[in-house]
């Protein structure tokens, strides 16, 4: 079973992740104008205000004629920005708000107090673990502790 979702073609980058090869764009002609334009996963609404099309372009997997990415290309790493982005929201947090937190399903979760809530804790919010974050968890003084534990 293959799904249009899932990426068949895979990359291997530098930074030691794995990407998705990037296609191009599905295009449509518009039923009421007859205009051709790229289609988007979330819908597409055409000039003249239609949203029905004939799909005249598909991009096919395993036809590299297809590919927007090449094997020499220069592209970002959504993990490593990912991560990077988790990094900088660890960095800007302020611990003293931080009552506890879980390491739950390869994250790690923020809790504060909160006397409105049913439970007496609100989630701040929550980060990906990998090496990287631990190594600011352990500089930040924080780790993953239960309520019970932290009191």
């Amino acid at each position: 079973m293959t799904s249009g979702v899932l990426p068949y073609v895979l990359a291997n980058l530098d930074c030691g992740h794995i990407g998705s090869v990037t296609l191009k764009p599905s295009e449509g002609q518009c039923l009421k104008c007859n205009t051709i334009q790229p289609l988007s996963d979330m819908g597409t609404t055409c000039n003249c205000g239609s949203t029905s099309f004939t799909v005249t372009f598909y991009p096919n997997h395993h036809n590299e004629a297809h590919y927007l990415t090449a094997v020499g290309d220069t592209v970002e790493c959504e993990t490593c920005a990912s991560i990077a982005r988790d990094i900088q929201w660890l960095k800007d947090l302020d611990v003293s708000t931080i009552h506890h937190s879980r390491l739950r399903h390869g994250s790690y979760y923020f809790y504060k107090l909160d006397q409105t809530s049913p439970s007496n804790f609100m989630a701040v919010g929550g980060v990906r673990a990998c090496p990287e974050v631990d190594a600011v968890l352990t500089q930040k003084r924080l780790s993953p502790l239960s309520p019970t534990e932290r009191a």
